[in-house]
């Protein structure tokens, strides 16, 4: 409400004009009252120092009155987020009633013309998403698996389509240790895919000298993910006496020097960034290293963090199989 006074010209009265905000009609529909949740949920997550990559929620409102699945997946999300917040103890899903709407409008989408849409992946993906935050289950294999098929059905990204580019993007990450544990040809590294990706990710940085760095060292770290399925296959047929042991020497060398070159772009990086502005060092006499870093983006940090956890995992998985193998070489540059 605002206020205004004055002196009219011919009276002394003093007069009030009076501004009211306008009310906001009362949801109609299931959709619409979803909707609102969602839109109340996403203007106050950074208060709530939520971290998850899902930019492409802010997407979705519009989306649900169409899409009855990403609407059912949608309200389990928010549920679960809501009662998360709540600090209520966590249930398992299988006594949700919303887990069972969302799983049976998921079913009829698939079943239908629906089937092959990026809201059918997306609906796939928050139900993955929300499964694995708030309710670790024993189906997350099956959840992984059927994302992987949408995504080969739904094809590459469209040109300018910036909510399929960001789903895409959300979905190469949960996806790299199903690719990992099962083999699955990861389309999302072929190039035309992995562009968009890049270029989607890459808008969590907001300097622009900085984004060409980033996409080049995501690359890197794109191509040993690549090249993974290959070294897990090796480490299964460990063993000294094994056979193709030339072949396993000169795979460990190629490894140990990726690796090598990934923890150098990693580390150019978080300087480059650092000097930008994009991350701020501070010290910190409460922190073990006694500094602290403040991110200009949460997913930046999840990003960050994600390529450190990538390349220790490789170095520890290359360190073992060293020793399993017994190389003559195993030394500390295998070491994490």
């Amino acid at each position: 409400m605002s206020t205004e006074r004055g002196n009219m010209p011919w009276t002394s009265t003093v007069y009030g004009k009076i501004r009211l905000n306008t009310p906001q009609p009362a949801p109609s529909t299931l959709a619409d009252h979803v909707a609102a949740q969602l839109v109340r949920h996403l203007k106050t997550a950074p208060d709530r120092g939520i971290v998850i990559q899902t930019r492409y929620l802010k997407d979705l409102p519009k989306r649900l009155s169409q899409h009855p699945s990403l609407r059912d997946t949608v309200s389990l999300f928010y549920t679960v987020w809501a009662d998360h917040c709540r600090r209520k103890p966590a249930v398992d899903f299988i006594n949700l009633p919303e887990y069972g709407k969302a799983i049976r409008s998921l079913r009829l989408a698939l079943s239908g013309d629906q089937a092959f849409t990026t809201e059918t992946l997306a609906s796939a993906t928050i139900l993955h998403r929300a499964e694995e935050v708030f309710n670790p289950s024993r189906h997350k294999l099956l959840h992984q698996q059927g994302i992987a098929s949408l995504v080969t059905a739904v094809g590459k990204p469209r040109l300018n389509d910036d909510f399929q580019a960001t789903l895409m993007a959300e979905i190469y990450i949960n996806m790299v240790p199903h690719s990992v544990a099962t083999g699955w040809q990861n389309n999302l590294n072929e190039p035309d895919w992995r562009d968009s990706i890049e270029k989607s990710l890459s808008y969590c940085i907001q300097n622009e000298e900085a984004r060409s760095q980033f996409k080049s060292t995501m690359r890197t770290c794109g191509d040993m993910v690549d090249r993974l399925p290959t070294l897990v296959q090796m480490i299964r047929t460990s063993g000294p006496g094994v056979g193709q042991d030339e072949r396993k020497t000169a795979l460990k060398k190629e490894f140990q020097q990726t690796i090598m070159d990934m923890q150098k772009r990693i580390a150019a990086l978080v300087r480059e960034l650092i000097q930008l502005g994009e991350i701020t060092e501070d010290k910190d006499p409460k922190s073990i290293a006694g500094t602290s870093y403040s991110f200009s983006s949460v997913t930046l940090a999840q990003i960050l963090l994600s390529m450190q956890s990538l390349h220790l995992g490789f170095s520890r998985m290359l360190y073992d199989w060293s020793l399993a193998e017994q190389f003559p070489d195993t030394n500390a540059s295998t070491r994490i």
